[in-house]
């Protein structure tokens, strides 16, 4: 949590930083909805994990269990992160073909 809030505000800030640069415009969509994507996802799906763990509560939890809900938590964040980053790309690629943005090398003489 302490880091990826950090990194997420990085990754926004150079986002920002891009729009001044025409040849990598294109990039800052990809830069925002992809971090914001990998967090939402991260954080979304770890929560749904610690709900549905929730339902299996026991009284006694031995120090196997702990270390499987610990190691699920993981990686259930990474699957989400992985899940929310794809989702982002995908959808910065349809905002750049909206706005018109493209990666094209355009050669001024």
């Amino acid at each position: 949590m302490f880091f990826i809030l950090p990194l997420w505000l990085f990754c926004f800030v150079l986002a920002f930083a891009l729009l001044f640069f025409k040849k990598y415009r294109f990039l800052a969509p990809h830069v925002v909805l992809c971090s914001t994507g990998a967090l939402v996802g991260c954080f979304l799906f770890s929560a749904l994990f610690l709900l549905g763990v929730t339902k299996f509560d026991r009284p006694n939890p031995s120090a196997f269990l702990a270390t499987a809900f610990l190691v699920g938590l993981v990686v259930v964040s990474i699957i989400g992160a992985c899940v929310g980053f794809v989702s982002g790309f995908f959808i910065a690629r349809w905002f750049n073909r909206q706005v018109g943005w493209t990666n094209s090398q355009e050669t001024s003489r």
